[in-house]
């Protein structure tokens, strides 16, 4: 039974500080209970999905609803965090630069995500949200997508999104965290070796942790949250998730383009992701983030990522973002990629959350399967994934229907696993493929 903090014997353990872990921390401290997290860095975690310049928030789901609501709720938060943190540090979190859904169709083909996604915001009563572009629309309003028209002459603009600067939210929940009374244990003292249990006949339950300076961490709760790595504590989870890497670029503007790409003229953009996986964002400190949401690449174990940073890319990969701007933005593929890197997705058969208790274990509970969408909920995921770890009914939840969505779940029939995921059926190995070295990060001229 989960009790508050004034009785010794409730503890609620968490590995990992990425957004699952740090939203679940202050949600818990904030309800009563005594929380620690444990991580093998300090945050921000330098080689974490979460650490990044910026990351994608859109209220655009296509005819997902569910989806649609959480985003839609998380923007609100999204404002609020910004202007606070603006008061406190001068630094904004949320850009609401808006998105462009760009289209190989114009009119938008029926039952595609992009009209799928403005019909459901319509339907909600955002219609003054979306502006769906005619023929080449979107080059007569922004002048940095002139040439993306050839391939892609219809689209949207969704208002209502933007992006977030993701290293600066997680040391800002962080700080809301530490402030709230959650304890941080990081280093090789934070490290998790090994989840400690109580095995009888009857049951499993959870007794603790043990770090790598081989110190036991006694606790009635505990939830991994450690994106990637919780494949590697919890082996049972590879029937239902995987870590994919996937590739990032940092392009260098020079600085008298640098006012064409900000984020009032050069919204962030999508190009129908679900086909080219092509995504990216205006400009911040000089720097322009293009990334690739497709089907990435994966090691041998299919476990997580190794314990050094993965900064370099394969040579494919960069070649694949090459091809791409110079058909597209043909300016942008004339500059230095300045740094890239492998953002490690924790890619679940479905690509929904799993915020479960993990079978068979009392007291043992997940938040993770963040399957490269889950940023942009930052805000909202705290009260679903306490509900969870206080056992509440949904009856009883803010949000019963996300409760209900990722609760455990294994594929039901042969074909609806990992190896069939439309995303992932095209998954290389990383050990496999040359990576890219610095001549091949010169702009092509």
């Amino acid at each position: 039974m989960l009790v508050k903090e004034d009785e010794e014997t409730s503890h609620i353990a968490i590995i990992g500080s990425g957004i699952f872990g740090l939203s679940a921390a202050l949600e818990l401290r904030l309800r009563g209970y005594r929380v620690t997290i444990f991580d093998r860095h300090t945050i921000p975690v330098q080689d974490a999905a979460s650490t990044d310049i910026s990351k994608i928030v859109r209220p655009d789901h296509g005819n997902d609803i569910l989806y649609q609501n959480l985003a839609i709720a998380a923007v609100n938060r999204w404002k609020d965090w910004s202007e606070e943190c603006y008061r406190q540090t001068g630094k904004e979190i949320f850009v609401q630069s808006g998105a462009v859904f760009l289209s190989s169709n114009s009119p938008l083909c029926e039952n595609s995500f992009e009209a799928d996604s403005v019909a459901a915001l319509r339907k909600a009563g955002y219609e003054d949200e979306v502006e769906v572009f005619s023929d080449s629309g979107v080059a007569e309003k922004y002048q940095g997508f002139k040439d993306v028209t050839r391939n892609f002459p219809g689209g949207y603009l969704s208002k209502m999104a933007g992006y977030v600067d993701a290293s600066l939210a997680v040391e800002y929940v962080a700080e809301l965290a530490k402030t709230a009374g959650v304890q941080f244990v990081t280093g090789d003292a934070g490290r998790v070796e090994a989840i400690m249990t109580k095995d009888s006949i009857r049951s499993c339950s959870v007794m603790g942790i043990r770090t790598s300076d081989q110190t036991f961490h006694a606790c009635s709760h505990l939830l991994v949250a450690a994106g990637p790595r919780s494949i590697s504590l919890l082996p049972g989870l590879k029937k239902v998730m995987v870590a994919t890497g996937q590739p990032v670029i940092h392009l260098s503007v020079p600085e008298h383009l640098q006012l064409k790409y900000s984020a009032s003229n050069f919204p962030v953009w999508a190009a129908e992701v679900p086909r080219t996986g092509f995504y990216g964002f205006p400009l911040k400190d000089g720097v322009l983030k293009v990334a690739n949401h497709g089907p990435g690449y994966i090691r041998h174990e299919g476990t997580a990522m190794p314990s050094t940073l993965d900064m370099d890319i394969p040579k494919g990969a960069v070649s694949g973002f090459r091809s791409f701007l110079a058909q597209n933005f043909p300016e942008l593929n004339s500059f230095n990629i300045l740094r890239t890197r492998l953002c490690w997705y924790t890619d679940t058969f479905d690509s929904d959350f799993f915020i479960t208790p993990y079978p068979g274990h009392e007291g043992l509970f997940l938040a993770t399967g963040g399957s490269g969408h889950a940023f942009k909920f930052f805000p909202v995921l705290g009260p679903i994934i306490a509900d969870v770890v206080e056992g509440k009914p949904e009856s009883d939840s803010r949000y019963p229907d996300a409760i209900q969505r990722f609760k455990w779940r294994e594929p039901m029939e042969e074909g609806q696993g990992l190896e069939s995921h439309p995303r992932l059926s095209g998954s290389q190995k990383l050990e496999d493929c040359p990576l890219a070295d610095t001549e091949d990060l010169k702009a092509i001229l």
